[in-house]
């Protein structure tokens, strides 16, 4: 109905506009036809050619010179007989003509020129009002995107602050006014520094500012450690990571914030645990070598006269008595093997630096020093190819030589025993296997064997003092790896241990 309302209404406005121009061209006209021939009458005819710009058309102007000029000449047809002889009036019947449509051009310059402003000014409005919706629709995404930032921000389990390159709060989550006990209103708005200690804040400034001219790839999630201050004063150590944020509003900060007093309080109490655990140690070392020196001396005392009894009194004694001293001989021999096992135990790990072994020379060395036991117990001994490996050469060496010895010691009484050491790279580390033969051992014993003074069997049967897996299983330690067991009885055993590369 709008529509349709507009356009009777553009209509009565042509139909009005049209009268008046009839209305003016036939008054012109009339006059231009009963005025003295002198009066050039014929040039009011501008008038209708500039009321032409009002009507409707782009031609409109053209028809109304057309019109007047026709006018024009029937005036003069109509005036005939009264202008016989007058030269002035045919000569006003000319200009008249003339100005008519010199009227005519430039009514229908202004009007295309108009025409063409109309059109501009219609363009422009069209942009505008796409612009207008484009920017209505970016800033109803833009809504929507801090609205879910926000939502992020505040599901976070840190707590977050974004802020400006000169400091000034932007945005928060809950978390910061629970963990600073601010308001929001406190803190957004406010520079970041009041959550810092006085003492602190110009230190931080010239972080904060440091911060913006370092590249972007070095920004990204770098950790500092502060201390931050709440509201009441309190102070806390907290863990800053801080990522850059690129927006229309310039380069933002975004710090996620995490109270670290409990992680603070828990590396205070291991350190201290550790420095009084290094203090035992070392008690405990200087312990163990006095101790074990203490002892010797009257282990050798104890032993050299039961060995001066035994020379020189032997025919003096009866059977229970040589057996008597046979028994301290070896008590004795067996205690001293402890104490000077007790006391390599204590050496191991003494020395901090390693070195490049090549564990087949290390292998050629060793098959020398068990020439004689591999002889003696007729013992194969195989070696697969070794690598070269980064430890201690000397805890290595005596980490091998107790793994091949137990396989030697515990063998079947009825079949030589076979030994074969061999070793795999895996990732990060490399993993030795002492392979043997012999008698085996079960499940349940198999953690058990690696501690101190442990023996599965009885000492008339299989010598030993019970330290030897012991002082391997600290070895592998010391290099930061791990050993293992993998027996069965009477199939055999596979000790393992990795070393890292």
């Amino acid at each position: 109905m709008k529509n349709k309302r507009v356009n009777l209404q553009d209509w009565i406005q042509i139909i009005v506009l049209t009268f008046f121009a009839l209305f003016i061209t036939s008054m012109i006209f009339i006059a231009d036809v009963f005025v003295p021939l002198g009066v050039a009458v014929g040039a009011m005819y501008c008038i209708v050619i500039f009321y032409s710009w009002l009507l409707p058309g782009r031609l409109s102007p053209v028809y109304a010179g057309l019109i007047c000029t026709v006018l024009i000449v029937l005036g003069l047809i109509l005036s005939q007989s009264r202008a016989v002889g007058n030269e002035i009036f045919g000569m006003n019947r000319v200009i008249s003509v003339i100005v008519i449509w010199v009227c005519t051009a430039l009514v229908m310059m202004a009007k295309n020129g108009f025409r063409s402003l109309e059109e501009a000014r219609d363009q422009l409005e069209q942009r505008v009002m796409e612009r207008t919706k484009e920017l209505r629709e970016k800033q109803r995404l833009i809504e929507i995107s801090k609205e879910r930032y926000k939502s992020l921000l505040e599901s976070a389990p840190d707590a977050m602050v974004i802020a400006e390159r000169n400091g000034r709060v932007q945005l928060i989550n809950q978390q910061i006014t629970n963990l600073f006990e601010y308001e929001k209103d406190e803190i957004v708005g406010g520079s970041v520094e009041q959550l810092i200690p006085e003492r602190y804040r110009r230190l931080y400034k010239g972080h904060r500012s440091g911060f913006f001219d370092i590249p972007d790839i070095e920004q990204q999630g770098r950790v500092v450690e502060l201390i931050g201050t709440k509201k009441s004063g309190e102070e806390f150590p907290m863990e800053v990571s801080l990522s850059p944020l690129e927006t229309d509003d310039g380069d933002l900060v975004c710090a996620a914030i995490r109270d670290i007093s409990f992680r603070k309080n828990a590396e205070e109490s291991m350190e201290l645990y550790s420095q009084q655990l290094q203090n035992k140690n070392k008690e405990l070392e200087q312990f163990t070598y006095v101790a074990s020196h203490d002892l010797q001396e009257p282990l050798r005392t104890i032993t050299s006269f039961s060995e001066m009894l035994m020379t020189n009194y032997k025919d003096q004694f009866d059977e229970t008595g040589k057996k008597s001293l046979r028994f301290i001989l070896d008590a004795t021999g067996r205690m001293s093997q402890l104490i000077k096992g007790l006391l390599d135990y204590g050496r191991l790990g003494k020395s901090d630096s390693k070195e490049n072994i090549n564990c087949n020379d290390l292998m050629v060395d060793l098959k020398k020093d068990l020439a004689t036991g591999l002889k003696e117990s007729n013992t194969k001994l195989e070696v697969s190819d070794l690598p070269v490996v980064k430890g201690h050469p000397i805890e290595l060496r005596l980490l091998l030589q107790n793994l091949i010895s137990n396989g030697m010691k515990f063998s079947k009484p009825d079949e030589p025993p076979v030994i074969h050491v061999k070793a795999k790279r895996k990732r990060g580390e490399v993993v030795f296997c002492v392979e043997d033969n012999g008698i085996g051992i079960a499940e349940e014993h198999r953690d058990r064997i690696f501690e101190i003074f442990q023996r599965l069997h009885n000492k008339d049967k299989y010598e030993g003092t019970g330290i030897g897996l012991a002082h391997c299983r600290k070895i592998v330690e010391l290099h930061g790896g791990q050993i293992w067991v993998e027996s069965e009885p009477d199939k055999g055993s596979s000790f393992y241990f990795s070393i890292p590369k």
